[in-house]
């Protein structure tokens, strides 16, 4: 846990903007705990919540709407499943046709994330759909324990087969122009925005 004074001294910011942000309702209510202390009470954080939280706020603020980060920030759910109905617009056609018997089952956030990265890879090369290919980018998406928040995604096309890897920030390539980069985050992001606003 941290205090409220030892947050906004470690973030650099004031209490209005903590508090404007709760109004906002970027930050839950809930993550405001009140603690009993010597001299009164005291408001407390969980400290893996909150940093992330503002450190995100303040990456995003001067390049998004106050709605759209709400969007980003206060997600439904995120055990909801997604099918293919809810993805036309987001995946294009082909893709979702090879894996409509995995998408039959429904595919979670991250799923959809990993998915997204890879459509915008494939549609950009003009990828040609091999058995290979196929198998790599199944493989890809039922990976277990991903977390999307702190991975890149690298893709390479190596002659007629994808190259992926998926790794853990932070993690720098040099000398390789032709490997493509996904910060998975910010696909994320991207894609809970047009499942919005497609409801």
């Amino acid at each position: 846990m941290i205090s409220k004074k030892n947050l906004l001294l470690t973030m650099n910011i004031s209490y209005g903007q903590l508090y404007r942000w709760k109004r906002e309702r970027l930050i839950p209510d809930e993550w405001f705990k009140k603690v009993s202390v010597s001299t009164g009470q005291e408001t407390y954080f969980d400290e893996e919540l909150i940093i992330p939280r503002i450190t995100k706020i303040l990456e995003l603020k001067d390049s998004y709407s106050l709605e759209e980060l709400q969007k980003m920030l206060n997600p439904e759910k995120e055990n909801n499943l997604y099918y293919a109905k809810s993805l036309f617009g987001i995946i294009d056609e082909e893709l979702l046709i090879i894996l409509k018997e995995d998408i039959k089952k429904g595919l979670d956030i991250n799923q959809l994330v990993l998915i997204s990265a890879l459509n915008k890879f494939i549609s950009k090369k003009k990828i040609k759909f091999n058995n290979e290919n196929i198998n790599k980018i199944k493989s890809l998406i039922y990976l277990e324990k991903i977390n999307i928040e702190e991975s890149i995604l690298f893709i390479k096309e190596d002659i007629k087969n994808l190259n992926i890897s998926l790794v853990h920030k932070p993690v720098y390539i040099f000398g390789d122009l032709e490997i493509e980069e996904f910060d998975l985050d910010e696909i994320k992001n991207e894609v809970l925005l047009k499942i919005k606003e497609k409801k």
